[in-house]
């Protein structure tokens, strides 16, 4: 999975263990930001461990999927405009309701947020562009080994 050729070794089987994690991850992160258990420390604490896997599956998973295919410029250049179109649009969706409510909008605060750190908790397709494009260049020039390397180190 991880060299320039494409991997058709994947089951329906796979496809939906996959998509229930999927949903098991997305009721993770819900509770990440609802903080259910908040009445007692030590529940919270649990269950603020057990969520953390949430985020990390889905960019697991979005590189998994990606990754079937061979790397190509096209294909990443193809990823990056389906996924950013998506950001863009709910960004101006927020922003627009932000607007309407009477909110004062700061245009350099927000072109920070936009384009660096990630609007709001959009971050993840920003990140996910970003870190699908440093895998691809990595992979495309054979650093397989380096990205492993690389991959432990940045989540430590």
């Amino acid at each position: 999975m991880c060299n320039t050729k494409a991997n058709k070794n994947i089951s329906l089987n796979d496809i939906i263990s996959i998509d229930m994690m999927k949903i098991f991850c997305a009721l993770l992160v819900v509770a990440i930001h609802v903080e259910p258990f908040s009445f007692s420390f030590i529940l919270d604490k649990a269950l603020g461990v057990l969520t953390r896997i949430a985020v990390p599956f889905f960019f697991i998973a979005s590189a998994f999927f990606y990754f079937q295919k061979p790397i190509s410029l096209k294909g990443y250049l193809k990823y990056a405009k389906r996924i950013l179109l998506l950001y863009f649009i709910w960004i101006a969706v927020y922003i627009l309701f932000e607007w309407l409510s009477g909110s004062v909008i700061d245009i350099a605060y927000l072109s920070f947020q936009i384009f660096v750190y990630g609007y709001r908790h959009f971050w993840y397709l920003l990140a996910s562009v970003i870190g699908i494009g440093i895998c691809s260049c990595i992979l495309s020039f054979g650093f397989t080994k380096f990205a492993y390397v690389v991959s432990v180190l940045l989540y430590i």
